[in-house]
């Protein structure tokens, strides 16, 4: 890897079978962290099928890939809707009418 992070359970294992002396290969994928990520499963399921040489239908996965896609979209322009009012000066309000002389 020459950057990100691998975290979780997902490092911890990594982490541990390393220490321990096992050898092996872990494929991940890699997600936005906000959602169950769909696509980030499709791209690991490819490489396993193109390292074994097995055939799986994905049709349903490719599916479930393109709604991830649109639902990281929604969230990243829900987020940057938000930033974007944090940094508009808000107006001050109107003064309400209290009922007393101030």
């Amino acid at each position: 890897m020459d950057n990100g992070s691998v975290a979780g359970m997902n490092g911890l294992i990594i982490g541990i079978a390393k220490l321990r002396g096992m050898k092996g290969t872990c494929l991940l994928g890699e997600t936005s962290g906000y959602v169950v990520d769909a696509k980030a499963s499709k791209a690991v399921l490819e490489s396993l099928l193109s390292i074994t040489g097995i055939t799986v239908d994905m049709t349903s996965l490719e599916k479930k890939a393109q709604d991830t896609e649109k639902l990281i979209e929604t969230i990243k322009q829900e987020a940057a809707g938000r930033a974007l009012e944090r940094q508009q000066p808000s107006m001050p309000s109107k003064p309400s009418n209290t009922g007393y002389i101030s």
